[in-house]
């Protein structure tokens, strides 16, 4: 008994050794990151193989970049393999291939095992000592911002200095060895050696090569030697030399074309000894080309373009590539981006060719990809089918399962050339496949199924909805609902009654209602405990259940009824309704008021509407209207979902339109929908009243000759104009009266017949459609004298010029060229002002003014250069292009439009920086004339821009009539322009003289 139970104990504990050593082999890495919270050094990169093992674990686990390693912890880096180590005070630590080195240690008390390899280490500037553990021999190496090289084999121990200088302590004494110096160890003797050659490179660098690539080796020499060789091994013992050449000199050339880790030194002889430099190394890595993921050519899309594509590519070592995409042999479009993916927008249809390849400054033979090209095809989408039968949630009653069959038809989809019918039973599907529109499929069991048709092309596939119908053999007569039963929901939250017989036997009987989803009642959705005969049970989902009642007697009996299948389905969708054939409705304005109307009409500020009744549907959750301009339903102008039976239609105009609605019950069922009714709307007839015309030449209380052009604004619902022009206010006695369409009118010999002594009135008249009218405001004229004529001919002959007053010439077409000397600053962020010289005969503008018959009287192109110098040698551009409408009002005018500007900056950092900047406004300003005398006349105007450039101009010109169509133009322009370039905030101001001449036309 006692050895059975020793047995037993020592299984146990082996067990638990057992438990332990897998924990220790196989603890997660991220567990084990957790216990290094007192870390010595992190690897801070690594290349192929390179492992990692804890102090207190079993298992030797792959190290990666950003591993930290604690006290006693060890790296081992394989063949081929190499990594790099961080202390925590900034010194770096070096690990070739087939070193082994262990961290002992903490807080700058550190000690260093290696027990093979070789470490290059570079000290910090923070840190003087370092200890290592070298074969057993401990050392103590002191210095500042040295580099050295430790090594450990079989049979050497050896420390060379790289830089700087270095004193070693060990038990038997302090060595202090310099640059270009080697200390061996036999025992704790140390030996220093002068190496007379120093390896400058390559040394811990990293070469990515497409073919055979020349390395350039380079070396200093410190001391005469002879018989120099440059030894170049894949492996750090140099076993397996690929090059060893005498050299003469301080460098060598030698090709490389194959990837791996090199290890290369030197050896001579200097002063009859022989000597070896310490083992530098770098590795090779072949490049190779990314790989782009398989792209499904042709791209399908049903629009004008491809909204979204994304092509995808595996490389390693990149962290930013070149694309280069082409489109109908069109010119490359390239593009840099950060990761290996690009994702493509808008692609018209077409076809491309796609390429890709690694960016790197270190890296210049990186390859491109293989070209994929792909193409971008727009094809017509499938309709979805229509389902002709079975009808939806029809259900099947048949005697003999055997002997059943049901049809299926749809009608025919165009563009398809085969059709898939899924047919889905207790979760099974099965398809189908015919060429026609029409399909006959045995009954196989009964039960409830779903089905749907897929019509199919060469590209492309189109489903129909899932439609459900059941198949029930007819049984007995059984409890209400009756098994089989299928109960229509109108609503989600719609209540079902189940009632069943009483017990008439049992005196005072306790029923128990279950409802489950299957018919062995595993999954019990509903459980009540009842003393009546009927309850009312509420689903969350639709299907199909199965029901019974259990009654509990007495003596604590309980009797189950026979379980009753129901199927609970949404009800058929609502009838379509019934709308008139034909109506007619007038379309109504809201009555408001605001600052709007004081520029349009209140009639075009809130445009009409008309409101669309129907019969109202209880089952109706939505209603679903289309508004269509035809007949035939091809131009659809209008598509609303609303809640009520009513739609109010904004914006409407006058004419005839169709419509239909549909009703969207509670299961978002969309139903048919209704017959197309035809749609009259008509204006009121207050809508076709004008709202009259403004006058605008000739001016109240001014002087009118022969040849005059009488002109006001266009009415918008004026189909033509009654001018008149009376002897009296009221316009009792009208001396001239003419229809006419256009907005103007020039009287000639009319004019003639005036009385110089009288005064004359005139207005215009809208008349709109059905006889409207409006009368505009009225203005008095007068005729200017014959001796005022004579005088003014006699004094414009003297001078050789005939000239009519400026104000009363009708202008249609102006064009001027002005020359502007300007004085122009530019302030910059951090940027001492600067002033723009040389812009006195460097500074032109065209403009271009024409009147039009809108809602725009009158249009203005202009374009406007300066030029000249910054700090003495840079050059100045301002570029100016503008475009502007403007309309009349009687206080003056309103204009806007749109300013393009280009304009150059300069901020200063070291040195000055001219850059470029293309910027956009929009200009809102208003202008006034006023007539001076019979040859001078004054514009005034101001404008504010906004948008990517903001600021203000203001001009005032003055015009001289110098001939009939010609006139001479003077005065002063300010403007203040303020924008961002390049994060520097900048603002430029100019103010200019103007001096320029106009043609009329």
């Amino acid at each position: 008994m006692q050895t059975k139970y020793f047995d037993q104990i020592l299984i146990l504990l082996m067990a638990a050794l057992a438990v332990f050593s897998g924990y220790q082999l196989y603890r997660p890495i991220d567990q084990i990151q957790l216990d290094s919270a007192h870390s010595v050094a992190e690897i801070i990169s690594q290349v192929n193989t390179v492992k990692t093992k804890r102090n207190n674990w079993l298992a030797w686990l792959d190290s990666n970049i950003g591993f930290k390693l604690s006290e006693n912890d060890m790296i081992y880096t394989h063949a081929d393999s190499s990594a790099e180590i961080e202390l925590n005070d900034g010194s770096t630590l070096s690990l070739a291939e087939s070193t082994l080195f262990k961290v002992s240690g903490v807080n700058n008390q550190e000690e260093f095992n290696l027990e093979r390899g070789i470490v290059f280490a570079k000290l910090a500037s923070s840190r003087r000592d370092l200890k290592v553990d070298l074969g057993g021999n401990k050392l103590q190496l002191s210095a500042e911002n040295a580099e050295f090289q430790i090594s450990k084999d079989s049979e050497n121990q050896n420390i060379s200095l790289l830089s700087g200088e270095m004193k070693i302590q060990n038990e038997s004494g302090i060595q202090v060895i310099k640059e270009n110096q080697e200390a061996s160890f036999n025992g704790s003797q140390i030996k220093i050696k002068n190496i007379p050659l120093i390896s400058l490179a390559p040394h811990k660098k990293t070469y990515y090569i497409a073919q055979a690539h020349n390395i350039h080796f380079e070396w200093q020499q410190k001391m005469e030697s002879q018989n120099i060789k440059i030894l170049i091994a894949t492996d750090r013992k140099f076993k397996k030399m690929i090059n060893s050449t005498s050299i003469q000199g301080n460098s060598f050339d030698f090709i490389i074309d194959q990837s791996g880790t090199y290890y290369w030194k030197l050896v001579g002889q200097s002063n009859q000894e022989s000597f070896s430099t310490p083992i530098r190394f770098f590795q090779v890595y072949r490049e190779f080309a990314p790989q782009i993921f398989e792209i499904n050519s042709p791209l399908i899309t049903f629009e004008e373009v491809l909204n979204e594509y994304t092509i995808q590519w595996s490389a390693q070592g990149f962290k930013a590539f070149e694309t280069q995409l082409s489109f109908n042999e069109q010119p490359s479009l390239n593009q840099e981006i950060k990761k290996n993916s690009l994702r493509l927008t808008e692609l018209k249809k077409g076809k491309y060719t796609f390429r890709v390849r690694g960016i790197d400054n270190d890296r210049p033979e990186a390859l491109w990809s293989e070209s994929k090209a792909f193409e971008v095809l727009q094809i017509e989408k499938l309709s979805a089918p229509h389902i002709l039968s079975p009808s939806p949630n029809s259900e099947f009653v048949v005697y003999d399962i055997e002997q059943s069959q049901i049809s299926f038809a749809w009608d025919n989809v165009l563009g398809s050339n085969s059709y898939r019918l899924e047919l889905k039973s207790n979760n099974e599907v099965q398809s189908f496949t015919s060429q026609s529109h029409h399909m006959t499929l045995p009954l196989t069991a009964e039960g409830s199924y779903e089905w749907r048709l897929v019509a199919l092309n060469d590209l492309q596939e189109s489903s129909s909805e899932w439609n459900t119908f059941s198949v029930k053999i007819a049984k007995d007569n059984a409890l209400s609902p009756q098994d089989g039963s299928v109960v229509e929901l109108k609503r989600p939250d719609q209540d079902v009654t189940f009632e069943w017989k009483p017990d008439s036997k049992t005196q005072d009987p306790t029923y128990l209602l279950e409802v489950s989803n299957d018919p062995q009642f595993n999954q019990i959705q509903v459980t009540r405990k009842l003393k009546g005969i009927k309850s009312n049970v509420r689903f969350s989902k639709l299907g199909t259940y199965y029901w019974r009642t259990k009654i509990i007697k007495e003596n604590g009996q309980v009797e189950f009824s026979r379980p009753t299948k129901v199927e609970v389905v949404p009800s058929p969708a609502p009838k379509p309704l019934e709308l008139p054939e034909e109506n007619t409705i007038e379309i109504q304005f809201e009555k408001e008021t605001s600052l709007w109307n004081w520029f349009i009409s209140p009639a075009y500020a809130d445009g009409g509407f008309i409101e669309l009744k129907w019969p109202k549907n209880e089952d109706a959750k939505f209603y679903k209207i289309e508004i269509f301009t035809d007949s035939e339903m091809k131009n659809k102008v209008l598509d609303k979902t609303v809640q009520t039976n009513s739609f109010k239609w904004n914006n409407v105009t006058e004419g005839q339109y169709f419509w239909r609605v549909a009703i969207v019950d509670h299961w978002d069922r969309e139903g048919t929908f209704s017959n197309l009714s035809k749609l009259i709307t008509s204006y009121p007839e207050e809508f076709f009243a004008p709202v009259g015309s403004q006058l605008i030449t000739p001016k109240h209380r001014s002087a009118i000759r022969k040849g005059v052009e009488f002109e006001w604004s266009k009415d918008d619902k004026a189909e033509k104009y009654r001018f008149m022009l009376a002897t009296d206010l009221e316009f009792k006695n009208i001396i001239f009266e003419k229809m006419l369409k256009q907005s103007s009118i020039r009287l000639n010999t009319e004019i003639e017949q005036l009385n110089p002594e009288k005064r004359y009135y005139w207005k215009v008249v809208s008349i709109g459609k059905k006889g409207h009218e409006k009368s505009s405001l009225r203005r008095q004229v007068y005729r200017l004298p014959n001796e005022k004529k004579r005088e003014e001919k006699q004094s414009l002959t003297k001078s050789s010029k005939v000239l009519p007053p400026h104000k009363k010439r009708m202008v249609q077409s102006l064009l001027t060229i002005d020359a502007l000397p300007s004085s122009i600053s530019e302030d910059t962020t951090n940027t001492r002002t600067t002033t723009v010289s040389g812009t006195a005969l460097n500074s032109l503008r065209l403009s271009y003014r024409r009147k039009i018959s809108m809602w725009f009287n009158e249009y203005q192109t202009e374009a406007h250069r300066l030029s000249g110098e910054v700090f003495q040698n840079l050059s100045f551009s301002q570029i100016y292009l503008s475009l502007k409408g403007t309309r009349p009002y009687s206080w003056g005018n309103l204009s806007t439009g749109l300013n393009i500007y280009s304009i150059n900056s300069y901020p200063v950092q070291t040195t000055v920086k001219e850059q470029s900047s293309t910027l956009f406004a929009v200009p809102i300003g208003v202008s006034k004339s006023f007539n001076l005398s019979s040859r001078w006349s004054t514009e005034l105007s101001a404008h504010a821009l906004l948008g990517t450039i903001l600021g203000t101009e203001a001009r005032a010109h003055f015009n001289y009539s110098w001939a009939e169509n010609f006139d001479l133009r003077t005065g002063i322009e300010y403007s203040n322009l303020s924008f961002t370039a390049d994060s520097n905030d900048v603002s430029v101001s100019r103010i200019s003289l103007l001096l320029g001449i106009s043609q009329l036309f």
